[in-house]
């Protein structure tokens, strides 16, 4: 697929009306394209832009009364391989009855007022294992996920489960170019790395909790989380004869965090 067909396609999408029978059905996206700055003959790109990819986005939402699903599929253009990927960004099912809100499924979530340092922003992973990306866009990653919202009068309450727990993805491969420092250091040292794994029942269940309200000109917001951290703590395994390490493991420690803004 040349670059010019990829706009082209996007454009078809979206200005298709849905079907007329579809009248509680919205659909609406946007398509946006990255392209990074030099070309690579080091990594079997020779000729490519390093960094280049297309993305149309849409969001499709179907409403039954006071019940609505949502979709967020995504395709994905790789100039360098020229491949087609598509997966959903977010699935929800959602709905209220009175002031509560609810909503389950395969959600993004936004804490704290900005993307730039998202210090509170804790509740997804993010995905470090491509440089090809719309940051920050592409990089928060959804999770299974069910959320109660509550209001009473200017106070907005909400609670989040996360029934599982799920951490940052990063390259794993020793031969990946997007392999971040420390494993692909390890890698060269012929040290292999394992991610301990987090069971995925119950007891390791995560809990957040936002309470809101405006004061005058201002909003305020109070956060808690109690779960496992997403980045991973490093460790090294040594040999207990030599005393050289023999291996490297990367835990997900439990945690709690409060946050204010």
């Amino acid at each position: 697929m040349k670059f010019w067909k990829a706009p082209i396609l996007a454009m078809a999408v979206l200005l298709a009306a849905p079907p007329a029978s579809a009248a509680d059905v919205e659909w609406h996206g946007y398509f946006q394209t990255l392209h990074g700055a030099g070309t690579s003959e080091t990594r079997g790109l020779d000729g490519q832009w390093l960094a280049s990819r297309e993305k149309l986005q849409l969001a499709i939402t179907a409403r039954a009364g006071d019940v609505s699903l949502t979709a967020k599929p995504d395709i994905l253009h790789e100039d360098a391989d020229d491949s087609l990927e598509w997966g959903f960004r977010e699935l929800e099912l959602a709905g209220h009855f009175g002031d509560l809100d609810w909503r389950v499924g395969r959600l993004i979530f936004a804490w704290g007022i900005t993307d730039f340092w998202p210090v509170l922003d804790i509740l997804n992973p993010y995905d470090y294992s491509l440089f090809r990306n719309f940051q920050p866009d592409d990089q928060k990653v959804a999770v299974t996920a069910g959320q109660l919202r509550y209001y009473l009068g200017d106070w907005e309450f909400e609670g989040t489960v996360l029934p599982r727990h799920e951490g940052f993805h990063f390259a794993s491969e020793p031969d990946d170019p997007w392999l971040f420092y420390g494993p692909r250091q390890l890698a060269l040292a012929g040290i292999p790395l394992a991610v301990e794994p987090v069971a995925g029942d119950l007891s390791n269940a995560e809990f957040a909790g936002k309470i809101a309200r405006p004061v005058g000109d201002w909003s305020i917001a109070g956060y808690a989380f109690h779960g496992r951290d997403r980045m991973g703590f490093p460790g090294m395994v040594f040999d207990p004869s030599t005393g050289m390490p023999v291996g490297a493991t990367m835990a997900h420690h439990r945690q709690s965090v409060f946050g204010l803004s």
